[in-house]
């Protein structure tokens, strides 16, 4: 969702955002409502210290071809995406976000200890909380335990169990982009997972959307890698 915090990265203001007209203020940007202090995204910093950020990361040739589907039929017919652009894979976005708040230390690396407020911001804040599907999918009891201790939320048992299609209105703004999620009852630790060499997943797009297809979804992927990995390196480890 950073998409929606730093403009695109092939767009023209990307290394000068313009702050959402809502929230400019002549002290942070000019007249043309450009931010007169450096700042990649639509909101002043006075405004990201508000909030407590976690991250949720997904390896791309992983989140890449999952996207794509969203965007060819019969899923586009629920999701309303009739194309997929590929600048709308998020990472750079994501990892531009990220290093913005580390290096205002909106968030900070937990490796670093800190003695009251640092720019305003109060220390419980200041853990970088990065989630890696995978662990979530692995370890889902030892995250959620793990993300509610550093976001100062009260653990549950009952976090990890629900109902089917309970609580599926929640959805509705993003229709078919989380059947798996609706259709589910809860989260337990996968049992087994594929591990497929590139060839293989290259393969398996291939025969699901065509050669052309799979060409765009392994190029979107790997230009999303570095991204990913950088992110990867300060993700939560139980």
């Amino acid at each position: 969702m950073a998409c929606y915090l730093v403009p695109p990265s092939d767009h023209p203001t990307f290394q000068d955002a313009v702050l959402a007209p809502s929230v400019a203020t002549s002290t942070t940007c000019n007249e043309n409502g450009v931010l007169t202090v450096k700042n990649p995204t639509v909101l002043p910093l006075s405004v990201l210290k508000r909030f407590q950020f976690a991250f949720l990361i997904r390896n791309p040739r992983k989140a890449v071809p999952s996207y794509y589907r969203c965007c060819i039929p019969p899923l586009n017919e629920m999701t309303g995406f009739q194309y997929f652009m590929p600048n709308e894979a998020g990472y750079r976005e994501l990892r531009v976000l990220f290093e913005y708040l580390l290096k205002e230390r909106v968030i900070k690396h937990p490796s670093s200890e800190i003695k009251g407020e640092v720019n305003g911001v109060h220390p419980a804040r200041n853990n970088v909380c990065v989630i890696d599907a995978d662990d979530l999918l692995d370890h889902p009891k030892e995250i959620i335990e793990r993300f509610c201790e550093m976001t100062g939320v009260e653990f549950d048992e009952k976090m990890l169990e629900w109902g089917a299609h309970e609580g599926c209105e929640n959805f509705d703004k993003w229709k078919g982009f989380h059947e798996d999620a609706i259709g589910s009852s809860g989260l337990r630790p996968r049992t087994s997972k594929k591990v497929r060499t590139r060839d293989e997943e290259k393969q398996e797009w291939r025969e699901k959307y065509g050669d052309e297809a799979a060409g765009i979804i392994e190029r979107t992927a790997d230009e999303n890698l570095e991204d990913y990995e950088f992110l990867r390196q300060f993700r939560v480890i139980v």
